[in-house]
């Protein structure tokens, strides 16, 4: 027993190296060369520096909250159970948790072992339960450390709004161990989901996230029903009412430790095949892992095509030729990628709305009411900047709606074999997704006046836009070589929203959907020019 406990914590500390030395690296330090006396001197300074920052940032938190927390004493003074009711949502937060990771781990496994793992504790004949045990621990630990934080300023801001000069730390202390123990018992509850659901396999993982749903619900529900048992447990480690103060800590510590023996009980009657079958889908790419500091958008794409590499395939393509062919694949291809889905409701549903509303000056006559600088032209300019800013930080969703044209021009082999050219390949493969985002811009443009503007007419601007972020999302395919005219994604959407705000700023406001759709227009045979050279 104790031989297997000490290769164990020598693969954790394995582990914990080399996670170091992930972050290390940025600071141009690694425990594995740190061989002289200069190194660990380094070294030594980068943990005085973190220390220092941590303790800092702590200090500097704790006032701030304690110092914002004086501007409720009145609210606090008028509404005295209102703080105690506000302390029992943050002991019912540890709930909202463990529903959301317990389906997660019911839908993807919370514990995907490395390849190599496996085959070495395979060799020392170490079961499966030892082996949970010191991988769940240090996640309950740390989720629990990183619960308990703020845990501890909310029970500081709650004291000092009650009208105490300084939080008292010893009641600051039970709240937040609280919270600290409630998080990792649901860590610890997810984690026996995610043991069930590793001994179930991927075919049963739907039945059993709609499960853990319900159960979930039920559990969000009993803790709404028992808001008048947390306030009053609140009361009693805070606000020193009558009770005892390490009830809900003893119950936590108890609820955790079961969780803990729950997991570890089920991860001993776990196959070894079942490992092996959850091994290694974001782990295989720890030797690019780095990627994701300098390029975190390629990184998060080799990890969804790794993960999609691993799926059950859905559906089967429906049989056509010709165009029909490509437009059965692109649908079949829209299925099977559920998991950009998402995004693709995310350009019709947000992006385009927010461009429509922003670009079309709807911040102007607030602007101009309120006497801000620049008045009208200034609320105009600030609406299209807002809106190309937060169009720049989400530029991956305009490439998901042009997803399937890029991979089939990234793969030669296949567009080679295509007989139509590079704008009617983007028409086709594009259709479902964009038919998908359409939708999403139907049901925001069914809220009457929106931007201010009727139905029909804001309708007809957001379907212009969606047109163009997808034509912008295809530009990844564009022949990129010397003297050839090129224009990334992220550029496009600029030039794009900048005209855009031009044009609403010059026509009438009737005449907005025209020129929305006019936009779109130029920007289809500009993309259809820049694409058709590659």
């Amino acid at each position: 027993m104790l031989h297997d406990l000490a290769s164990l914590l020598w693969l954790q500390a394995r582990h914990l190296r080399s996670e170091l030395n992930f972050y290390l690296w940025a600071a141009g330090a690694d425990l594995d060369d740190a061989r002289d006396l200069t190194d660990r001197i380094y070294l030594l300074y980068l943990a005085l520096i973190v220390g220092g920052n941590v303790v800092a940032c702590w200090m500097w938190l704790l006032g701030m909250v304690e110092g914002g927390a004086g501007d409720f004493a009145a609210y606090a003074a008028s509404s005295p159970s209102g703080l105690s009711q506000l302390a029992a949502l943050v002991l019912a937060a540890p709930v909202a948790c463990g529903v959301l990771w317990s389906v997660r781990s019911a839908w993807r496994s919370p514990w995907a072992p490395s390849a190599p793992d496996i085959i070495w504790l395979a060799q020392t004949g170490i079961g499966t339960g030892p082996w949970a045990l010191t991988e769940l621990l240090p996640r309950a630990i740390v989720a629990g450390v990183v619960g308990g934080v703020p845990g501890y300023l909310f029970a500081a801001f709650f004291q000092v709004a009650c009208g105490a000069a300084r939080s008292e730390v010893p009641s600051c202390l039970a709240l937040a161990v609280t919270v600290a123990l409630a998080i990792s018992a649901a860590r610890a509850i997810s984690w026996a989901i995610g043991m069930v659901r590793m001994r179930a396999g991927s075919r049963h993982r739907l039945p059993l996230s709609i499960a853990t749903i319900a159960a979930g619900v039920c559990a969000l529900g009993a803790a709404v029903l028992n808001m008048p048992m947390l306030a009053r447990a609140a009361d009693t480690m805070l606000f020193h009412a009558p009770g005892n103060p390490s009830a809900p800590i003893i119950a936590c510590a108890i609820i955790a430790l079961a969780a803990i023996w729950l997991a570890v009980a089920l991860a001993a009657r776990l196959p070894r095949a079942a490992l092996t079958r959850e091994a290694g889908v974001d782990v295989d790419l720890y030797a690019v892992r780095r990627m994701a500091v300098y390029n975190p958008s390629l990184y998060r794409d080799l990890v969804r095509r790794s993960r999609q590499a691993r799926r059950t395939p859905i559906g089967r393509m429906p049989a056509g030729t010709g165009n029909r062919a490509i437009l059965a694949r692109a649908l079949i291809s829209t299925l099977r990628r559920y998991d950009t889905w998402l995004r693709i409701i995310g350009v019709g549903a947000v992006l385009s709305p927010s461009g429509v509303a922003l670009l079309s000056g709807s911040l102007a006559p607030t602007a101009a009411a309120l006497g801000l600088m620049g008045g009208e032209a200034g609320g105009r300019v600030l609406g299209a900047a807002m809106w190309i800013m937060f169009a720049l930080r989400s530029a991956e969703l305009p490439r998901a709606v042009s997803r399937v044209f890029l991979d089939d021009e990234r793969n030669r082999f296949m567009r080679d074999h295509l007989p139509v050219s590079s704008p009617v390949l983007l028409a086709l493969d594009a259709a479902p997704a964009f038919i998908l985002c359409a939708l999403a811009s139907c049901i925001v443009a069914a809220f009457d006046r929106y931007a201010g503007m009727p139905a029909f007419p804001s309708l007809v601007c957001m379907l212009a836009l969606d047109i163009m972020l997808a034509l912008c999302g295809a530009l990844d395919a564009a022949d990129t070589r010397p003297r050839r005219p090129h224009l990334s994604c992220e550029a496009a959407i600029a030039v794009c929203g900048i005209v855009l705000a031009v044009l609403s700023a010059c026509v009438p406001a009737g005449m907005l959907p025209l020129a929305f759709m006019g936009c779109a227009a130029v920007t289809a045979l500009v993309v259809s020019r820049l694409i058709g050279q590659a």
